[in-house]
């Protein structure tokens, strides 16, 4: 019988330790641990890209020498360099015939033949409430270098010198932290975008429009001194807004900062009207999308969110009605999960739902919002990486299994109960994430049906109430900290209803009261979850 070489055969063969292994080929070690336990399986991709790196080491050191450059420069993008040097197809066929560009491609070694990759990916922090401190961004940055997402986009919605008093210059003690999460990110390979939302209060009128222009132009200059060499502009969530004067501010900062300042990649902005529905009314494109677009320099990179602000999944129909508008111009996604703060009391703990990966062809970037609870966004955030990375090939729940299994090792069972019960969002304008508990809502639905379904539904209710009790007892605080009074209601929860039904087994009520007992504890769970309006829609 052949012998499939596995992970581990290729670990050992070259004589090195898990954690030399994990750092050679940029893997978590706790992912290469469950990969080598059979616990789960990694991508067909990433098995055929170590093979071809384990066996053609000797290669990539002609390649390095051959451009004089690392190869993660060589074969991950291209250059941007005057150098006329030889395409791949040559480059291979000079030096050895027996490799292949197509088979590279296919091992996931050129990112340029991934065909449905999106190449930047990664946070925006771009949710009301609670802000996150210096360390909540520093583990968040940290967790994103993990699992390889490449760009943050700084922007938060309560940062008085990012939106409300935009028009003010940092305080010294916000520039030096900002320079030291700059300083952090690039350490790990994450870019770290400044943004900032001038709609509030900007002046339209000539005279006080060009005023506000060079103060927006200045303060994009402080923030290059600082480090940063990316930028946004955004007017998303104000009531006015003036299409073509937004569109000539952005044209003006587009020729006056971008162009001549160094190293400053494209302008990156959002619109007022940012989701489908919002740009037409009746069929016809909304006057304000209409001069915006016009308007709007082609390099300008426009972000949206889809459908509706938080939709429920993405289709080629939605990508391309934003696209009927504005046209062939670079765009990107941002995607609202597992953002919650319509929703501030439930988590949002399920996978990034889109499973319609040609929808986002042509979509050159995709930034998820996350929650207020950074350590719990962590598993959906996870999930969008994987998601980025291989849009054909992405497996909703393989991708938040392992992610879990990752994040919380011997509490991954108890913890995939808890987050299968706070995944989806409903409010006003979401509608988004996967069912919650589907299982559990079926023995629910059963015992309403048939009231012999009661002892099923204890056995699994006690489930639940063990596996959250041990995670009430032994999750490490960082976590319990953002999902404790979510255990808690969720235990008392559950507790009343097992009770109810020993009561309808025992004889003691009949089985119209325990529904009506058991409806009564999940609707107050339900209230639980306060809704709240936040910004204009």
């Amino acid at each position: 019988m052949e012998h499939k070489v596995e992970i581990k055969d290729i670990r050992v063969a070259e004589g090195l330790s898990q954690a030399d292994f994990a750092k050679k080929y940029q893997i978590p070690v706790r992912t290469l641990q469950e990969w080598e336990q059979g616990r789960s399986k990694p991508p067909a991709y990433v098995e055929s890209m170590i093979r071809w790196m384990s066996v053609h080491r000797s290669l990539e050191e002609r390649l390095e020498a051959f451009y004089g450059k690392p190869i993660e420069d060589i074969l991950s993008v291209e250059s941007d360099s005057d150098k006329d040097y030889p395409s791949i197809d040559e480059l291979f066929a000079e030096y050895d015939g027996d490799y292949k560009p197509e088979e590279m491609a296919a091992a996931g070694m050129l990112e340029k033949e991934i065909i449905k990759s999106i190449p930047i990916y990664g946070v925006v922090e771009g949710f009301y409430g609670r802000a996150w401190t210096f360390e909540d961004r520093c583990s968040m940055i940290d967790f994103m270098a993990g699992v390889g997402m490449n760009t943050y986009i700084y922007a938060p919605k309560n940062d008085p010198y990012h939106r409300e008093f935009w028009r003010l210059p940092y305080p010294e003690s916000e520039r030096a932290e900002l320079r030291r999460l700059l300083s952090f990110a690039r350490e790990r390979g994450v870019e770290l975008i400044f943004a900032v939302s001038p709609g509030m209060g900007l002046r339209y009128e000539d005279g006080a429009f060009e005023e506000d222009a060079a103060v927006l132009i200045g303060k994009l200059a402080a923030m290059h001194e600082l480090g940063f060499r990316r930028f946004a502009v955004f007017f998303d969530d104000i009531e006015a807004a003036d299409g073509g004067r937004q569109a000539a501010l952005l044209n003006l900062v587009n020729r006056e900062f971008v162009r001549r300042y160094e190293g400053v990649g494209p302008l990156i902005t959002v619109p007022t009207e940012y989701f489908t529905e919002n740009i037409f009314r009746g069929g016809e494109v909304k006057p304000y999308s209409a001069a915006f677009a016009a308007g709007l320099d082609e390099d300008i990179v426009v972000l949206f969110t889809g459908r509706e602000v938080c939709p429920d999944g993405l289709s080629r129909g939605d990508v391309s009605l934003f696209r009927s508008v504005y046209g062939d111009r670079p765009i990107g996604l941002w995607w609202n999960y597992p953002v919650n703060d319509y929703l501030p009391s439930k988590p949002a703990l399920g996978p990034i739902d889109i499973d319609a990966s040609e929808a986002i062809e042509g979509v050159s970037c995709f930034f998820m919002n996350p929650m207020d609870r950074v350590e719990m966004s962590k598993i959906a955030l996870y999930t969008g990486a994987d998601f980025a990375r291989d849009p054909a090939g992405y497996d909703a729940e393989a991708s938040w299994v392992c992610a879990i299994d990752e994040l919380f090792g011997d509490l991954a069972d108890e913890m995939r109960l808890f987050a299968s019960e706070h995944q989806r969002l409903e409010g006003r304008f979401a509608h988004i994430g996967r069912d919650d508990a589907p299982e559990l809502a079926r023995m629910y639905e059963g015992f309403w049906d048939d009231a012999r379904g009661a002892k099923e539904l204890i056995a699994a209710l006690e489930d639940y109430v063990l596996a959250y009790r041990r995670l009430r007892e032994r999750l490490p605080e960082k976590y319990l900290a953002e999902i404790a009074g979510n255990l808690d209601n969720q235990i008392d929860s559950k507790s009343k209803n097992i009770e109810l039904l020993g009561s309808f087994i025992a004889g003691e009520i009949d089985a119209d009261a325990a529904r009506s007992g058991i409806k009564e504890n999940l609707c107050k769970i339900e209230d639980s979850y306060e809704s709240k309006i936040l910004f204009p829609v």
